[in-house]
């Protein structure tokens, strides 16, 4: 039997955020490059998937949303498959914004329609991206029932 490499496996959630027809992005520094992608990040001990996606979209645009609904997992890998990712994606409403300093690496948040992203200079963090946004205009939705969080 051949051996296999180790598998790192990330938890990730990500926000998909529409306010007057244009949605959130976030323009940050990823393996030295700038990139686009909405605001994600990773799943911290102790706290819930929800939670995760309320503190990283604040974090990352300064911005208070509220998740209304999932709108997929998407599994991905990276680093030749050294790197496995399960990204839970949200779909919130949008707020407000705080004044308040964005996390680094991020550079700015950014609200940009569907063809602004598709034309913008900067690309995409990861092709997931505008996996879950077409998703988003394709209409997916799933309650947030579907996600339970317990403490055993």
């Amino acid at each position: 039997m051949k051996p296999t490499p180790h598998t790192t496996l990330h938890i990730t959630v990500a926000n998909v955020v529409e306010h007057e027809q244009k949605f959130l992005f976030v323009e940050e520094i990823s393996r030295g490059n700038r990139v686009i992608s909405q605001p994600a990040g990773h799943l911290e001990h102790g706290e819930s998937l929800l939670e995760a996606v309320i503190r990283e979209t604040l974090e990352e645009t300064a911005c208070i949303v509220e998740p209304t609904h999932c709108l997929g997992v998407y599994q991905f890998t990276i680093n030749n498959h050294q790197d496995t990712f399960i990204r839970f994606c949200f779909i919130s409403r949008f707020i407000k914004t705080l004044d308040q300093p964005l996390t680094p690496p991020i550079l700015q948040s950014l609200w940009l329609s569907y063809d602004e992203l598709l034309t913008h200079q900067t690309p995409l963090r990861h092709e997931v991206v505008l996996q879950c946004l077409n998703d988003y205009q394709q209409g997916i939705r799933y309650p947030l029932a579907l996600i339970h969080s317990m403490s055993v």
